[in-house]
């Protein structure tokens, strides 16, 4: 990037922020910032193949979801392991996103491919800047991309519907975060969820 304007001792005010398109939701955005509760019934409630959540549970179980629907309309698809206990069905046109670093440095935690072709032993992925070739138990490192947390969603801008789960249980600066992704209060949609937990324990017989 470069340097366009250089500023001394005086201030600067600003009169337009031209991230937002609706007032509605940048009032929203400065109430959440603030600590202040939200009306989510202004809102839509779709759920979208695209989403943020609060925890990497909810995370989970939207990709199986939305991983499963669409690996049926492919005639190719294989399952492999994915980032921690996921798995992914892979097929082409997948979105994945990297969760870990790769030791060759080929890709970089929290960027984001499609998936081009693959066979028994290499996937080739590709991103706007870029096309690489991994080995399949690489995709360890990698989640698909329908969810991601609060956290993995910083920095990023969606143009298009997405849902947001969890928003009862996220922090006001979170809620902020997967509230201001978007510029369009309609690309946003609060949405429910209830997940089984598994829990870990043992099972007595007396």
């Amino acid at each position: 990037r470069q340097v366009k304007y250089l500023f001394n001792n005086t201030g600067c005010h600003l009169t337009q922020i031209y991230r937002f398109d609706d007032d509605t939701l940048l009032k929203d955005a400065y109430s959440c910032s603030d600590g202040l509760t939200i009306d989510f019934g202004k809102y839509n409630n779709t759920e979208c193949d695209l989403s943020i959540c609060w925890t990497n549970l909810c995370v989970d179980t939207i990709n199986t979801k939305w991983n499963e629907y669409y690996a049926k309309k492919h005639e190719k698809a294989m399952v492999v392991k994915g980032f921690g206990d996921t798995s992914i069905i892979l097929y082409e046109g997948l979105q994945l996103m990297a969760y870990r670093t790769g030791l060759s440095k080929k890709y970089y935690n929290s960027e984001d491919y499609e998936v081009v072709s693959f066979d028994d032993v290499h996937v080739m992925l590709k991103s706007e800047t870029t096309t690489i070739t991994i080995e399949l138990k690489s995709l360890s490192h990698f989640k698909p991309m329908f969810a991601m947390t609060v956290h993995k969603s910083q920095g990023s801008t969606i143009n298009r519907e997405y849902s947001i789960y969890e928003y009862d249980k996220m922090k006001a600066d979170m809620l902020y975060v997967a509230l201001t992704r978007t510029s369009k209060k309609e690309y946003v949609n609060f949405c429910n969820i209830s997940i089984n937990r598994p829990r870990d324990g043992f099972i007595y017989r007396y």
